[in-house]
């Protein structure tokens, strides 16, 4: 398959912040993880389901080559990199420009699997033109051959958040791309959908912050940007501008069924979390937002959704976890405490939730059961500095790059888990239920759950 995309700059996912800038904020652990020695995979990993079983790991190695491996550390496959490294098969990206005529050599990064396992999108620097700074390309499933979807130029933009030159999200019938990235002319963020029948990407919107979600049934995207919510669909390719600004959240949501949409909005002299019914337009107040909202629906409930807000608007960093009942609006407490991420696992049973750790610029993971409450400390740990932006930026990452298995058991994080200095960050695989010890299943910067089976 060819696609007869120009080198524009495509962006249908988030836009974090218009400057090629950092993500870290005051109050939010910014260190690398701490060094450790290799470890030796064990024999086998947590006892799962058969769909968690056959799902592999993708991650980011410490050269920037990007690898898939069993998630008990077996069966590496490298996808993407040059190198001597011990692979085991699997398909490798075959640059469009040798990497001996770069004066840099080539790192790939930030891996997105489509829902059907059959295309990955990757970002690469240096580019694939001349002097760029770097492309987004894509992979099909059994051709190596890159190609090229963007490239970014040098320019006032080069990022959309600390190590990240796109932020991609597919569709999700795995037929449109969505990307954040750099314009043509580097001096601004844009949204684009890129349909992967042939088509041209089509420019959605642009300036930052610009944040952006796709709904269930893969035919909209809703999208706020900077105070404005908007609403576009990707059949028609009209935009519309729901009139209901606000700069309280990041992320809009759908609802698990494609019926409602959740924003914040001014009303009565105060922000609130709304519920609007697509069709009928009807609005529902849920809550009274008094700093900045963070909020996700259950992935299998159209009446429950988890939400929190920031201790201050100026830190990552939010005041606990409360359920409301979209229907009622009544809302009970999950956990009370300093929460930076929080995410649904994804059979809506659970919640994942990123807190403080023991020691400065260190996070814990608990996992926190949605009926009764019941909470598993899982294990402190120290983030990589790429892994964190996707923590800081969680509500926007999570449709694209959740750290839950498919099956509800596992996490997976990329860090150290020892309190000694900064180093060498290390791929963990976390056992949701805390029955068994997290397993170090290589060295990385990144890692993502990516597609079952094996990607030939």
């Amino acid at each position: 398959m060819k696609l007869a995309v120009p080198r524009l700059a495509i962006a249908p996912a988030i836009v974090l912040t218009v400057l090629a800038a950092g993500c870290s904020s005051g109050g939010t652990p910014t260190s690398d993880p701490t060094p450790e020695p290799m470890a030796t995979p064990t024999s086998a990993p947590a006892e799962t389901s058969d769909s968690g079983n056959n799902q592999r790991v993708v991650y980011v190695s410490p050269e920037f080559f990007v690898f898939t491996i069993n998630r008990d550390g077996t069966e590496r496959r490298r996808v993407a990199g040059e190198g001597d490294a011990a692979i085991s098969g699997g398909v490798q990206a075959r640059p469009i420009v040798s990497p001996g005529t770069q004066r840099f050599p080539t790192v790939y990064t930030w891996p997105t699997w489509s829902p059907d396992g059959s295309r990955v999108a990757l970002s690469r620097s240096p580019g694939t033109e001349e002097q760029s700074v770097a492309s987004l390309i894509l992979l099909n499933q059994g051709d190596p051959a890159e190609i090229t979807l963007h490239t970014t130029q040098r320019g006032f933009v080069e990022l959309v958040a600390e190590g990240a030159f796109h932020y991609t999200q597919w569709s999700p019938d795995s037929e449109h791309l969505s990307v954040v990235a750099p314009q043509k002319g580097g001096d601004r963020l844009a949204l684009f959908d890129v349909a992967l029948d042939g088509g041209e990407p089509f420019e959605v919107s642009a300036d930052a912050p610009l944040y952006h979600v796709w709904s269930p049934d893969g035919t909209r995207i809703l999208i706020h940007r900077r105070e404005s919510l908007l609403l576009h669909d990707v059949r028609t390719r009209e935009t519309v501008d729901l009139d209901r600004p606000s700069a309280r959240y990041r992320v809009p949501a759908f609802s698990p069924d494609g019926e409602e949409i959740a924003f914040v909005a001014s009303g009565d002299g105060s922000e609130h979390l709304l519920a609007r019914n697509l069709a009928s337009k009807q609005e529902r107040s849920l809550w009274t937002v008094r700093t900045h909202a963070s909020f996700a629906w259950s992935p299998v409930d159209a009446d429950l959704m988890a939400a929190a807000q920031r201790i201050t608007t100026g830190t990552f960093r939010h005041d606990g976890i409360e359920l409301i009942d979209t229907r009622t609006g009544k809302t009970r407490s999950l956990f009370n405490g300093a929460v930076t991420a929080f995410y649904w696992s994804p059979d809506g049973t659970k919640i994942a939730v990123l807190v403080d750790g023991p020691r400065r610029n260190s996070f814990a993971w608990i996992v926190i059961e949605v009926d009764s409450g019941d909470v598993t400390n899982l294990t402190p740990f120290t983030s990589s500095a790429r892994y964190l932006t996707n923590l800081e930026f969680f509500d926007q990452f999570a449709p694209s790059h959740s750290p839950w298995s498919a099956d509800s058991s596992a996490l997976v994080m990329a860090g150290g888990i020892t309190p000694r200095p900064a180093g060498l960050s290390r791929i963990w695989v976390l056992d949701a239920s805390g029955e068994t010890e997290p397993q170090a299943i290589a060295e990385g910067r990144l890692a993502f759950w990516g597609p079952p089976g094996d990607w030939q």
